[in-house]
């Protein structure tokens, strides 16, 4: 039976958690919900620790205060009342939707079957055999003339996952990045890790841009591998804004032209700087410089 709600006594849970630290609160409800919906826990802290959302060593140390709250074998007697009622009303309803149905349906059996007693022939519809007269009658579907059940309103259709393919697909693709283990074997803090990439893809963030800013973080990172997909997003936006920057442009310069011949404009100015040199020692030579 599914269960979509749960009861949660809010006065008689302070009560009996306010010794619980946010770690143990948080681990205690993920299992009661879990119980609420299956009917009880597995017995191997392994599956607790997961359902807890605790690593090994985290379950290890709340594992005691926790399972204060439980009877041996994990079971729960307050969600085991709540459940026995919940089934039991959920049974009445359905055995007295049951009845009435049934009641109904007798009564208009009833009722037609006396007035079709002393019913006349049925007559032919001219206006359903094409106006001609013709011997076609148009009769009831059924024998007794009872009317068709209304036709049950159809379910409103099933909402499409919020988390698309595409983004299970590259958050397996940054736990790799990142390495850490995907699918069961994934850590508690990259739990809902497609989440947060569903909203990156949202932005319009590209599954290149992703990769190449988690790669770039990794490559930085030298105390072991992040605790959540979280820690790319940094890295990402940087490289987001990098590739929207507008490419530079490039500006060609005209080409310069050089008249005549450039070695004999050297030769000939180097000429005549020698003979400037000349001309100056003479002078002093002479007394004139």
């Amino acid at each position: 039976m599914a269960r979509p709600w749960m009861p949660l006594y809010i006065a008689d849970y302070r009560a009996d958690t306010s010794h619980l630290d946010a770690a143990e609160h948080g681990a205690y409800l993920l299992l009661i919900m879990h119980y609420w919906t299956t009917g009880g826990l597995p017995g191997d802290d392994r599956q607790l620790a997961r359902i807890a959302c605790m690593t090994a060593a985290e379950w290890r140390r709340a594992r005691l205060t926790i399972a204060a709250f439980f009877d041996p074998g994990w079971r729960h007697k307050r969600i085991d009342r709540e459940l026995a009622r919940v089934d039991e009303t959920s049974s009445k309803y359905a055995e007295r939707a049951k009845k009435a149905a049934s009641k109904r349906w007798s009564k208009q059996d009833d009722k037609h079957a006396s007035s079709m007693l002393g019913a006349p022939e049925p007559q032919p519809h001219p206006e359903k055999n094409g106006g001609d007269g013709g011997d076609a009658q148009a009769r009831d579907p059924d024998p007794l003339g009872r009317p068709e059940p209304a036709q049950e309103p159809a379910l409103p259709a099933q909402p499409a996952s919020l988390i698309t393919p595409e983004a299970h697909a590259l958050a397996d693709e940054l736990a790799a990045i990142a390495g850490v283990g995907a699918g069961p074997d994934t850590p508690p803090g990259w739990c809902g890790a497609a989440h947060r990439v569903q909203a990156w893809l949202s932005r319009g963030w590209t599954r290149d841009a992703v990769l190449i800013g988690a790669r770039a973080s990794m490559a930085r990172k030298r105390d072991g591998p992040p605790g959540g997909v979280g820690y790319f997003e940094p890295a990402i936006a940087r490289e987001i804004a990098a590739q929207a920057k507008p490419i530079p442009e490039v500006v060609t310069l005209p080409a310069k032209t050089i008249h005549g011949d450039p070695h004999g404009s050297y030769r000939q100015g180097r000429g005549d700087g020698f003979a400037a040199i000349a001309a100056h020692y003479a002078a002093r030579a002479t007394g004139g410089g």
